[in-house]
């Protein structure tokens, strides 16, 4: 079940309450404030283009956020795990991104990307997990340790992914080779799944 959140906004509502029958939130507006709160089910919210703020702090069951691209304010749910989505490094870049507590929140890039860097997690604090889809290139530095960044899952493509961070598990599809470059000691780094076409 969805709602769109159209006639909420244009009410003047800025927060919602689901009893779990209602899980799909859709923002048609390109800006808006809003925050929701869950109650047994997982909770989908998606934003307009513009500059959204998702507050899903309160919710208790799991969320999956996507921004819509726009330079965002997200925060993630204090109960349970919450996945941000975004298409690009540009889109990350844009967001300020707050995890909740748990330990396993995570960042989805949802489509191959060769634009995430260090600095896309410049405004991301709390979350734990990157995964990546199809041939992405990432780079990874202090701006994604202090964000949490710990472990990176690697798509259905051929990935590029270069570390400086002391510590990172990789855990990898099996259908493809990867090239991964630290620049940190290899015994911090774990590696599980299809073999490096870069020895680290």
């Amino acid at each position: 079940n969805f709602v769109l959140l159209t006639d909420y906004i244009t009410a003047g509502i800025s927060s919602i309450t689901s009893g779990g029958c209602m899980t799909k939130f859709y923002f048609s507006l390109t800006s808006y404030a809003m925050t929701i709160t869950g109650v047994a089910a997982t909770i989908t919210l998606n934003g307009g283009t513009g500059a959204d703020t998702i507050n899903g702090a309160a919710g208790t069951a799991a969320e999956i956020i996507s921004g819509g691209g726009g330079a965002d304010s997200i925060t993630g749910a204090s109960g349970s795990a919450t996945e941000f989505d975004f298409a690009s490094g540009a889109n990350l870049a844009l967001a300020t991104v707050v995890g909740g507590t748990a330990t396993t929140d995570f960042i989805d890039i949802t489509a191959a990307a060769t634009d995430i860097t260090d600095a896309s997690f410049a405004h991301v604090t709390g979350v734990e997990k990157l995964t990546l889809t199809g041939a992405t290139t990432a780079i990874l530095g202090t701006n994604a340790a202090t964000a949490g960044i710990a472990t990176v899952v690697g798509g259905a493509g051929a990935e590029t992914i270069t570390s400086t961070q002391t510590a990172l598990n990789v855990n990898l599809a099996t259908a493809h080779s990867t090239s991964l470059t630290t620049g940190a000691a290899t015994a911090n780094y774990t590696v599980t799944g299809d073999p490096l076409t870069t020895a680290i």
